[in-house]
């Protein structure tokens, strides 16, 4: 840090400015402007309520999550938040605080992270403090955030350190500093995968574009980079592990090639690397700033501007466009897991990144004028500027714009007349870098604050509070089923009330089966909710689907809330709360039955009473009688182990989804527990591989 020096200070106080609406509120949550829906709330609260509960509670750490989907992996889930560190904040600190804080620290770990990149590939520290202004206060990472994708934001914030420590292993053909750039890839793998694969690709093109300008021998590049690979392999198999079996028995196995690539980038939006969509849909986010990608510009001809910033530039922008391009599909063919990420447009962070590198040597060029096509780029850049400028300033006096008003004009032309009259700046140009300095925040933050929409955290509602009663009764286990979502997790988490519903990019094959024949709804492809909401309006979209009662009851769902009435038999209106309604349902079955065989599983024996001790997130333990088979309405999922009087016995899968165990003569105890092979294998890989990291520290080069 000792090359951290004023005023790149200035990038550790800027995120205050990015997150201007957050930091004026900081105890509330980011949502988009006018969208009802946030991932933080949506996801990430719940889950952090959960891992808060289960630590106080009960002492330990959820494995598996109960709360939706009628149970589901969480140790295996990238968005549980269990395995960086940082994200345990939101266990020991008031929410929704910690998240906006969390926020805050990466967005200058992020700034700083671009500006000591910029330092390492030698430029200056003015040129640099533009890399991280760029790099930390990109308006599409500030987007996300608005949307509550708070380990997406997380992850990319570590991408420029990614490659400041690989640049350093290379050019001192190190192989502990190699070790720990596999370390640094492992730890955005953990903290989201998702971001693993654009980082990871990005990190194995600077890593050769390095060792090739260092002249580096082909050995060491392989065997450094083996070191890399073994080092991030190891670093997540925590992770990874538990992660592969929870795929493969997901929906998100099964992705169409259309599927793969949902979210590819719309040509139309790449006019908003000029024009910023304010307040627009944060994954087709492209505006950098008009400062930064006239500085960038300037970049291409200049001697130190090289090919490696503008290829990544383009490379990234092609794969943003997915499926509007053949290549996106054709490398997804030999490229394992990257039609699984289903959002190509994210890899618009690194043409940001790419921009931001090179609007650092822009400025540089701007500040020397270091050769003749410079100049003449630079009045060509200035005069367009200063032309669109007043353009759209005078077009906002005339008819208010959502992408292109009076503050946009302003910058374009102040830019613009920085760049025209440089030549007259002589040495003060080198002073002046200031003002463009000044002119980027502006831009970025004006646009920044646009996707920020601060709310209180979520309350119960009427409904809520209308079904919460018999959580507390002692009445046993039950779950509620909404076709609406009018019960959000947020809510529901927090009353402790669990659901057959839910969102989540991964989701049991099995689950979303036996939950489609339930509820009525059909799956009709891959989505992350449950039940499927096909035009984006969870008030309607399911209002004709005829629920059935006795599967509903099977799944233990005792109420049915929904934002319409229902008619199915079996189903009772017990009241409509705030406009909500909220049902019955009579033929509800408990969450554990003693059935006579596995042909009659759904058929419970009277006088066989399943009577719950303990529940915990990775323990049931119950008292029951046989002969018969215990049917538990729960998942069936390796890793689950069932105990009866202390003899191990095999669950088998009941029905395509519940879990059933044998039961002999007698009354019994039977004790269920989660405990994933996968994930203590994972575990103890992960720890090896962080032991002989250190351990290598004193005597590795």
């Amino acid at each position: 840090m000792s090359r951290l020096r004023s005023p790149a200070w200035l990038l550790l106080l800027l995120p205050a400015l990015w997150l201007l609406p957050l930091t004026l509120h900081p105890n509330s949550l980011a949502y988009p402007p006018g969208n009802p829906f946030s991932d933080i709330a949506i996801t990430h609260w719940p889950n952090a309520l959960l891992l808060r509960h289960s630590l106080l509670t009960w002492g330990q750490v959820p494995l598996w999550n109960p709360q939706i989907l009628a149970g589901t992996p969480f140790a295996a889930d990238p968005l549980s938040g269990l395995w960086y560190p940082p994200l345990w904040l939101a266990v020991f600190l008031p929410l929704p605080f910690a998240f906006n804080l969390l926020f805050y620290v990466h967005l200058a770990w992020a700034g700083v992270g671009a500006f000591l990149l910029a330092r390492e590939e030698g430029l200056s520290a003015s040129s640099s403090v533009i890399a991280g202004i760029a790099f930390g206060g990109m308006p599409k990472l500030t987007a996300h955030i608005g949307s509550g994708h708070l380990t997406l934001v997380l992850a990319v914030c570590w991408t420029p350190w990614l490659l400041i420590a690989l640049r350093r292993a290379v050019q001192l053909q190190s192989y502990r500093k190699m070790a720990t750039a596999g370390l640094l890839l492992g730890l955005i793998f953990l903290v989201d995968p998702r971001w693993a694969y654009p980082s990871g690709l990005l990190a194995l093109a600077y890593g050769l574009m390095t060792a090739v300008r260092a002249r580096k021998p082909a050995p060491f590049v392989v065997l450094a980079g083996g070191v890399a690979a073994l080092m991030a392999a190891g670093v997540t198999a925590c992770l990874a592990l538990p992660l592969l079996q929870f795929v493969s028995l997901s929906t998100r196995a099964g992705l169409s090639p259309s599927e793969s690539f949902a979210y590819s980038l719309p040509p139309s939006y790449l006019t908003g690397f000029v024009l910023p969509n304010l307040g627009g849909f944060s994954e087709w986010v492209t505006y950098p700033g008009l400062t930064i990608l006239a500085l960038a510009l300037l970049s291409v001809p200049g001697k130190k501007s090289g090919g490696f910033w503008p290829a990544v530039f383009v490379a990234a922008l092609v794969m943003a466009l997915g499926e509007n391009t053949p290549i996106l599909p054709l490398l997804s063919r030999v490229l394992p897991g990257l039609s699984l990420l289903r959002v190509p447009a994210r890899f618009l962070f690194l043409s940001d990144l790419a921009l931001a590198m090179m609007a650092a040597r822009g400025l540089e060029v701007w500040q020397a004028a270091e050769s003749r096509p410079a100049q003449r780029l630079e009045g060509l850049v200035g005069a367009a500027l200063m032309g669109a400028g007043l353009g759209l300033f005078g077009f906002s006096l005339l008819q208010s714009s959502a992408r292109a008003d009076w503050v946009t004009g302003l910058v374009a032309f102040g830019v613009g007349l920085l760049f025209l009259a440089r030549p007259a700046l002589g040495r003060v140009a080198s002073a002046a870098w200031v003002l463009l300095a000044l002119l980027a925040i502006l831009d970025i933050a004006r646009v920044d604050v646009s996707f920020l929409d601060p709310r209180p955290a979520p309350i119960a509602s009427e409904a809520a509070q209308e079904v919460q009663p018999s959580v507390g009764q002692n009445a046993g286990l039950f779950r509620i089923y909404s076709p609406s979502y009018s019960l959000p997790e947020p809510i529901a988490a927090q009353e402790g009330i669990q659901l057959v519903d839910g969102i989540d990019p991964l989701q049991l094959q099995s689950t979303v089966a036996v939950v489609s024949q339930a509820s009525g709804v059909a799956n009709s492809g891959y989505s992350v909710t449950l039940p499927p909401f096909p035009n984006g309006d969870p008030d309607r979209d399911n209002s004709r689907a005829v629920p059935d009662p006795f599967r509903l009851g099977e799944l233990n769902v005792r109420y049915v809330v929904a934002a319409f009435p229902i008619q199915a038999k079996g189903l009772r209106l017990q009241g409509i709360f705030g406009g909500t309604y909220v049902f019955r349902n009579e033929l509800e079955l408990p969450r554990a039955w003693v059935a006579p065989s596995k042909d009659k599983w759904d058929v419970p024996l009277v006088n066989r009473p399943v009577t719950l001790s303990r529940n915990t997130p990775n323990q049931l333990v119950m008292n029951a009688s046989g002969p018969g088979w215990l049917i538990l309405s729960e998942a069936y999922y390796p890793g689950w182990v069932a105990h009866v009087d202390g003899t191990a016995v095999k669950i088998e899968q009941i029905g395509g989804w519940f879990r059933g165990l044998l039961l002999p003569p007698g009354s019994h105890q039977v004790d269920l527990e989660f405990s994933p092979p996968v994930l203590w294998i994972g575990l103890v890989i992960t720890a090896l591989t962080i032991l002989a990291y250190l351990g290598a520290q004193p005597w590795a080069k």
